[in-house]
């Protein structure tokens, strides 16, 4: 429980009080949880203090008519829905008070609410009736404010006939002075014509109103933002107008207050993500205007994330606030600087004259970072990467802007520490969907785009599920069902692996849990864990917890480690291992026999499972020398009290096998392919899953075509884009396929990259062929996968019949040109795609 206490936070606290309506604010941080209160809520209520946890500590003040309706403003507010109410209060004196409360909703990149700001407002008592009116003028936004009594009476020519002595007051003069002035006279010239408008429009006709805000400085020097409401309020004349000010100084600095709060970097002072984007398209109007030049870059701080799990987040924001420091240093003040996110930040680079200038400030910025940060106790190396995207006709708003120096970030980090890249469209699709994927993970685990599926262990003998392993996929808005292949690799590049790990864990654990409340008895789970975890300072501990927060067995839980991992930070790994063991998780050596494949772990790390990889199990009985090894392991396991699982068993003869080597656990096709929650837990209520060899995928009759086709001996090398996905239209390069066959129908071809089986996901096709170039579009309509990474898919073309008669055309003479040239060359092609794509 918190108590704020009236003066404790001065940062909130306004200077100005021309206007006698006392004014509050507050500030709910929904990701750090903290929540301030300026000194003005204090006067508002009659307090000096208030007990605070949230947003919710004004509830008790409320006035209980109305405590319903500011309750469900409240509630709103949390999921991002921003609110102007009015209501009543009896403060901590037991005084019957009316309020305006409205609050601004600050977003983060993914249009999650992080911080809220709110501002109360006390107004004028008035009577019940009439306070119940105003709610019904809410939702017109409340085009009346109270005014402070400050009005004048002028004509249509805008000659002041009489003044309040208020508003006299506020700007500046005694009311002689006023009286039989023109109002247009008070202000500049700017104003002075708007207002004119205001007063011309008014004058037409009884009961016509009109309003807006002015800047003035008053006599004495004094700048003051000015309401407006000018009413034509006579019935018989023309000439009696009444304008009624309103001083709302408080509450315009208030907004700027809000507005720089909402678009400033609190650690750095710097300008954020939404103040970017304003002035990128303020920029791109002008340029367009003008023909002006500009770039920006996107500068990223390479492996921050792993940083700050060894230095903490306190010195990981001290770091942060040095390299602005530095981009400060190297791009002055003349070009603009913003913290994008964590450990990125955007320069909009103006007034150069070549791309070589352009160059020149990337590489300043990057020799600029090879000299090392004093940090505390610490002395740290920093390395960066920058992509560039230069504004033109394709760059030309701030969206495309952003994302396409994110991508040309994405292909300097490729390139490794301290490079630099400029976008160019010539990305091709397995980099665009790479890029794709690295910049909607980190949104994935908010969006619950995250699966966990599972794969059962067998009892080989008798066939019973003794464990399982659990598989993390993503379902990815545009490209489908993504594989851990793809997108892992890119988890642990930038450190996120951190956050999905975490979240894996605690799902399996939610699961495990869900299992023994259906009355199920549950399996072992095996866990991938990745080296970069490993990095993690509380690794262990956030494991173990994870545990002891769902009440489970730790004997319930397999580590599954590669490798890999035992050659990194030896010494931490041994250890952090054997706390494992202590706490009665055990530890599986997963993909054994295809890295480092050392005895000596096996002694060193305390290993309690051997997997073997799914490549020995695929060539069993084939290949001499995996028949041997797969022997070898089984037996060396067996004579080490380790237990061996297989992997990957697909058929039969490979079943058969592993049991005559008196191997007792394995996994693969041939018993389940990898399942969601739901299902397994059906297999789980069973307990006994029988083997069944999985025929080969046969596409079925509806897929063939209806179109004379050609079938070529090799492969045909053509040039696949994606043109649109999801209505989305694509402007990327071209990715190498392999075509079997095609027909005026459709064309079958062999990649090595995945793409969804949709309607939504239109490409275009490119290959040469018997001296005419192919140019062709469609849409994938089955997939079969093959085996390491290769993918085979049935497109459906998207044709008019015009079209369809000449492509038919095409090939009946390319038929033809084959049957009568044994050995057709006229075109690029390959022989195995497993070569080609290697």
């Amino acid at each position: 429980m918190l108590i704020w206490q009236k003066g404790q936070n001065k940062r909130m606290k306004l200077t100005s009080s021309r206007c006698s309506i006392r004014m509050g604010s507050w500030t709910q941080d929904f990701v750090t949880g903290k929540f301030q209160l300026s000194d003005g809520i204090y006067d508002i209520f009659e307090t000096n203090q208030i007990v605070s946890n949230d947003l919710f500590c004004f509830l008790p003040f409320v006035h209980t008519e109305d405590k319903e309706h500011v309750n469900n403003a409240l509630c709103g507010v949390v999921k991002g829905e921003d609110y102007n109410i009015d209501y009543r209060i009896v403060t901590a004196k037991g005084n019957l008070r009316y309020v305006n409360e409205r609050t601004f909703t600050i977003f983060d990149r993914y249009k999650k609410p992080v911080r809220v700001i709110g501002i109360i407002e006390q107004i004028p008592a008035r009577n019940k009736d009439t306070f119940g009116a105003d709610r019904v003028k809410r939702k017109y936004e409340r085009l009346i404010r109270e005014s402070c009594d400050m009005f004048a009476l002028v004509n249509d020519k805008g000659q002041i006939k009489y003044v309040s002595e208020s508003l006299s007051e506020v700007m500046g003069y005694d009311s002689s002075e006023l009286l039989g002035k023109s109002i247009f006279d008070l202000f500049n010239t700017e104003n002075s014509i708007e207002i004119k408008y205001l007063i011309e429009e008014v004058s037409e006709g009884p009961g016509k109103k009109a309003e807006g805000t002015f800047y003035y400085t008053s006599k004495n020097g004094d700048n003051i933002y000015l309401e407006l409401v000018i009413r034509n309020m006579n019935q018989k004349t023309r000439n009696g107008l009444v304008v009624s000010f309103r001083d709302i100084t408080k509450r315009v600095e208030m907004e700027k207050m809000v507005h720089h709060i909402s678009t400033h970097d609190e650690l750095t002072g710097l300008p954020n993500r939404i103040h970017l984007k304003e002035t990128l398209n303020k920029l791109c109007k002008e340029a367009k205007k003008e023909n002006k030049k500009f770039a920006t870059m996107m500068l990223r701080v390479d492996r921050f994330n792993r940083m700050l799990d060894a230095i903490g987040h306190y010195v990981g924001d001290k770091l942060l606030v040095e390299v602005s420091h530095r981009l400060k240093y190297v791009f002055g003040e003349q070009h603009y600087i913003c913290h994008y996110s964590e450990d990125r930040y955007a320069i909009i680079v103006t007034d150069m004259e070549s791309i070589g200038d352009y160059e020149a400030m990337a590489k300043k910025a990057i020799n600029v970072f090879s000299n090392s940060f004093a940090v505390d106790k610490y002395d740290i190396e920093v390395s960066i990467n920058l992509g560039i995207c230069l504004f033109d006709e394709n760059n030309s708003d701030a969206e495309s802007i952003i994302k396409h120096a994110e991508i040309a970030l994405f292909w300097a980090k490729n390139e490794g520490k301290n490079k630099y890249k400029f976008y160019s469209s010539d990305i091709d699709v397995q980099t665009y969907k790479q890029f794709e994927l690295y910049s909607d993970m980190l949104k994935a685990i908010d969006n619950d785009q995250f699966r966990v599926y599972y794969q059962p262990i067998m009892d080989l003998k008798t066939n019973r599920v003794i464990a399982a392993e659990a598989l993390i996929r993503w379902e990815h808005p545009s490209w489908g069902m993504v594989s851990p292949m793809e997108f892992i690799p890119i988890a642990e590049e930038t450190g996120y692996i951190m956050n999905i790990g975490r979240w894996v864990f605690k799902k399996v654990c939610e699961d495990i849990r869900k299992w023994i409340s259906y009355g199920l008895r549950p399996v072992k789970v095996g866990v991938n864990i990745s080296s970069v975890q490993f990095f993690e300072s509380r690794f262990v501990e956030n494991i173990i917890e994870t545990i002891e927060e769902h009440s489970l067995d730790p004997g319930l839980i397999i580590i599954e480690i590669t490798e890999s991992i035992l050659l990194v930070n030896t010494e931490k790994v041994i250890n952090d291992l054997k706390r494992l063991r202590d706490a009665g998780i055990q530890i599986a050596l997963d993909d054994f026999g295809t890295g480092y494949s050392s005895l000596a772990y096996l002694s060193s790390f305390n290993i309690d499972i051997l997997k073997m990889d799914s490549s020995f199990i695929k060539n069993l009985s084939a290949d001499y020398a995996s028949t041997t090894i797969t022997r070898h392991i089984i037996n060396m396991a067996h004579e080490l009290s380790l237990k061996v699982v297989a992997e990957g068993i697909e058929t039969m003869p490979q079943l058969v096998f592993l049991k005559d080597l008196k191997c007792k656990t394995g996994q693969g096709y041939i018993y389940s392919k990898p399942l969601p929650e739901d299902m397994f837990r059906k297999i789980l209520k069973k307990r006994l899953v029988r083997p069944e060899a999985k025929e080969p995928m046969v596409v079925s009759d509806k897929n063939k075509r209806k179109y004379f086709g050609v079938e070529f001996k090799n492969l045909l090398i053509a040039d696949m884009t994606i043109l649109e996905l999801k209505g989305k239209e694509l402007h990327v390069g071209n990715t190498k396929v392999l075509v079997k066959n095609i027909s005026a129908g459709g064309l079958c071809f062999v990649t090595n990259l995945k793409i969804p089986v949709s309607r939504d996901l239109i490409m275009n096709f490119t290959a040469y062929l018997a001296g005419k170039i192919l140019n062709i579009r469609g849409y994938a309509v089955w997939m079969k996968e093959h085996d390491k990474n290769l993918y085979e898919y049935g497109v459906e073309f998207v044709i008019d019949e015009r079209d369809r008669e000449l492509l038919m055309k095409d090939l009946w003479y390319i038929q033809m040109q084959i049957k009568t040239n044994e050995v057709f060359t006229d075109g690029d092609f390959a022989v195995s795609a497993r070569e080609y794509f290697n």
